[in-house]
């Protein structure tokens, strides 16, 4: 890097141990990148730069609501827990992209890729999907019940294992033999649900309702 000129160059997480500068050398060392930063490195698609900053921050609250990703390819993005609320995501690229524990509220993924992403305990309630959005079938499901009443409906044998099904109107519901095993069914309406053999291990079953008509199961802490 001898006389180099490296003004306004990113060398955000550039690997700089052991090169070699003189006087005339133009470079600025940079610090860890601010929150800002990574933001723009979502925004630009550049997702190494991004995961690397989220793993960096894991424990810090990431508000990404109302952001504005469209068209964006965020392919193997890690998005795990943010809050993705009313989020603009029409079209983008989230091809394996980990969204565990997400808020996906209102977040617009009209056309969006999703194939093979991770969307275990993501909030998808009043979420926008479209035909072409391309999710994969158990996830579409968990959309589906969390957004339409699934009153009397079959899913005998369903995969919702680790499903965030807040608030579900699943009434008179055949869940028998439903794979539940970690699931969020706060609130959920199970009122004449017939759960017999569904495996609710790990299920998070605070304030559900049932009545006598309900057959669960719950299983012993």
């Amino acid at each position: 890097m001898t006389g180099a000129d490296l003004t306004d160059a990113d060398l955000s997480y550039a690997e700089l141990k052991g090169i070699i500068t003189d006087e005339n050398t133009k470079m600025q060392i940079p610090e860890k990148p601010s929150k800002e930063i990574a933001l723009n490195f979502l925004k630009e698609g550049n997702i190494d730069k991004w995961n690397r900053w989220k793993s960096e921050h894991q424990e810090e609250e990431l508000n990404l609501s109302d952001i504005d990703l469209t068209e964006t390819n965020l392919s193997g993005v890690n998005l795990s827990g943010a809050n993705l609320t009313g989020a603009n995501l029409s079209d983008a690229n989230l091809t394996g992209a980990d969204s565990i524990n997400a808020d996906l509220t209102d977040a617009d993924l009209t056309g969006a890729d999703l194939t093979n992403a991770n969307l275990i305990r993501a909030d998808l309630r009043s979420t926008i999907l479209s035909e072409d959005t391309t999710i994969d079938d158990k996830w579409r499901l968990v959309w589906d019940i969390v957004n339409h009443s699934i009153q009397g409906r079959d899913l005998i044998n369903a995969d919702l294992s680790d499903a965030n099904l807040t608030g579900a109107d699943s009434i008179n519901a055949d869940l028998s033999n439903a794979d539940l095993s970690g699931a969020t069914l706060w609130d959920a309406d199970l009122s004449g649900a017939d759960l017999t053999n569904a495996d609710l291990t790990d299920a998070n079953l605070e304030g559900i309702i049932t009545d006598e008509n309900t057959k669960i199961e719950i299983p012993e802490e």
